[in-house]
């Protein structure tokens, strides 16, 4: 009875999904990205490159600005770029994340959003470009966060 109830606590244990505990920022500071402008490296924002290396295979990118009234028909449109060899960054529609400037926004007009992404065999990730769809409200204080489990 003693080892069928370790059993069942093991079993239990690895069907839970990791805990996220290691937070690195894909930029040095929060950032703005004005109304129909595409912030890039060095110009709205200075991105800062993660090493993944030796992290799992997956983690959880968040994103996280405040929308300042945008209107439904707006998006804020992130692409990430993952580097195998250390300098060059690659870009694929598995990087590219579209919101809705009015997605699930709390009384302050925050959003928060997180996607799972899969980053086998990547050396670096890092954050290449902002794009505010919206040709009237500026988006402000927009943070990017990649999270990486901890089993």
């Amino acid at each position: 009875m003693r080892y069928l109830r370790w059993f069942l606590i093991l079993c239990f244990a690895v069907s839970l999904e990791a805990t996220y505990l290691s937070n690195r920022s894909l930029t040095t500071a929060a950032f703005n990205v004005n109304a129909g402008v595409t912030a890039t490296d060095g110009s709205g924002y200075t991105a800062t490159v993660v090493n993944v290396k030796s992290k799992p295979e997956y983690c959880r990118v968040y994103f996280k600005f405040n929308n300042g009234g945008a209107g439904a028909a707006n998006t804020l449109q992130f692409t990430l770029g993952v580097s195998y060899d250390g300098t060059n960054f690659e870009t694929t529609s598995d990087l590219f994340f579209e919101i809705a400037t009015n997605a699930d926004a709390d009384g302050s007009n925050n959003v928060i959003k997180s996607y799972r992404i899969a980053l086998e065999g990547a050396k670096d990730i890092k954050l290449i470009k902002v794009y505010n769809s919206d040709g009237v409200n500026n988006v402000t204080a927009v943070t990017v966060n990649i999270v990486f489990p901890r089993f």
